[in-house]
């Protein structure tokens, strides 16, 4: 049990109806669900993107766009209330009946543009404007697609409209690109490990997935970015819950 002054998280969190954080890099503490527990999540997809310039200092680039959504695909008192919330404070907080597909919808583009960016060092618009990259990271998210519409997704959108959103979004260096020049572990994984995984349980061929995280294991293992032995992961996260 994770222990902060002296209180457990459920102390803390104590009658609080839900607790609502955007841990974008939920899969480095996979314990959090067992602490938390389903009654207090609300799912969020944060589209805003952003860089850390500095300590303590994020520069915003673009958007400002928060889909919100019960995991339970109810439209709640709570998850309305949370909505007005981000609204009055100038930000767009639709509320998503299946938030699923919204996650989905992010990790479409995330699967392929993060670590084609971090293996070339390319910002966004590059990687999906180039026609090389963009042949690339369209091959890539039409096997996603083939997977996800297997366990009941739907996209909104085509491959190509989703692509060009990324394009627009400009010189933007992804999450992995940034982790990548600042030394930090890279979020393959739940980006595109669990993808291929998925495909495996679905019987999907994922050759174009397959070689690009291949590629970017090895960078990551060679900067010292990703484990070499995964299930390492696994007990930190365990000896986080004693």
């Amino acid at each position: 049990m994770v222990v902060k002054y002296g209180l457990t998280v459920p102390d803390m969190l104590g009658g609080h109806p839900f607790l609502h954080g955007l841990i974008y890099r939920i899969h480095r503490h996979p314990y959090l669900g067992a602490l938390f527990g389903p009654e207090r999540v609300i799912g969020c997809t944060v589209y805003p993107a952003a860089e850390i310039s500095s300590p303590g200092v994020i520069k915003h680039v673009s958007g400002d766009k928060f889909g919100l959504g019960e995991p339970m695909r109810k439209v709640t008192e709570r998850v309305q209330k949370l909505s007005q919330l981000f609204e009055k404070s100038g930000l767009k907080a639709p509320i998503l009946p299946e938030i699923r597909n919204d996650i989905w919808l992010k990790l479409w583009g995330n699967l392929c543009f993060n670590p084609i960016s971090a293996l070339t060092g390319a910002t966004l618009d590059v990687v999906a404007t180039n026609p090389g990259t963009r042949a690339l990271s369209r091959n890539m998210m039409l096997e996603a697609e083939k997977i996800a519409r297997r366990i009941g997704v739907h996209f909104r959108v085509d491959v190509d409209r989703r692509i060009d959103g990324a394009a627009r979004v400009g010189a933007h260096r992804t999450s992995m690109l940034q982790d990548v020049d600042k030394g930090r572990p890279i979020e393959l994984d739940a980006m595109l490990t669990s993808v291929q995984e998925l495909g495996r349980l679905t019987e999907v061929a994922t050759p174009h997935i397959d070689a690009i995280l291949a590629l970017t294991q090895q960078m990551g293992r060679v900067k010292g970015l990703y484990p070499t032995f995964p299930e390492d992961i696994q007990k930190e996260a365990e000896s986080a819950i004693d």
